[in-house]
């Protein structure tokens, strides 16, 4: 059984009047539900709302978001994919390769893509590192300590190391990962703080 090792913040009931000029970093799914237009098209949940509502709040009370090239990379391969999911759907079922070769559809999603970019340029500031072998070792050498894939884990690393200890994100996986405080929505991870006593109220 994995232990429970960051602090859990529900943001649901978070005064975000009380956070002011502090810095939280935005993991690839909050980008998603903030900043792709077609995301409700193939997904339903809390997240549509919870997400952007919290960080719309830190951004009004002058709060500093960051993400990461990395994560910035995976938001850009899962917006082609849902574009493709969304095609299919209305279209019927053709390999992602033949979706590619749709010049009218390639369009369409450059301009989604382009649109994203934008978005993200103008409100976070984006932090670029270099993954090495000796991270991947790391990860490696920990795998039985946490739930996190190589390229989270290397992340959630990098921003530890560099003082951005405050994530938001509506993966469960991130709360076994020590030395950050997870900012979530997400009923799993919040339960699992709660009974470990790793949920902070008040």
């Amino acid at each position: 059984m994995f232990v429970t090792k960051a602090n859990v913040y529900d943001i649901r009931k978070l005064d975000v009047s009380t956070i002011k000029d502090d810095v939280f970093a935005i993991d690839t799914n909050v980008l998603y539900w903030m900043h792709y237009s077609r995301c409700n098209e193939t997904f339903d949940g809390y997240q549509l709302e919870a997400y952007p509502d919290f960080l719309e709040d830190l951004l009004n009370n002058e709060n500093r978001l960051v993400t990461t090239i990395y994560n910035i990379t995976e938001l850009l391969y899962i917006i082609e994919r849902n574009e493709y999911d969304i095609y299919c759907i209305q279209n019927g079922k053709i390999k992602r390769k033949e979706f590619r070769n749709i010049l009218s559809e390639r369009i369409k999603v450059k301009n989604e893509l382009n649109t994203v970019l934008s978005q993200i340029n103008s409100i976070y500031k984006i932090k670029n590192f270099n993954i090495e072998v000796l991270g991947l070792n790391d990860f490696v050498d920990n795998l039985d300590s946490h739930k996190c894939d190589d390229f989270d884990y290397l992340i959630l690393k990098y921003l530890s190391q560099n003082d951005i200890s405050k994530i938001i994100t509506d993966d469960s996986d991130y709360i076994t990962m020590e030395n950050i405080c997870v900012y979530t929505a997400n009923n799993k991870a919040i339960h699992e703080a709660a009974n470990t006593g790793k949920l902070v109220t008040g």
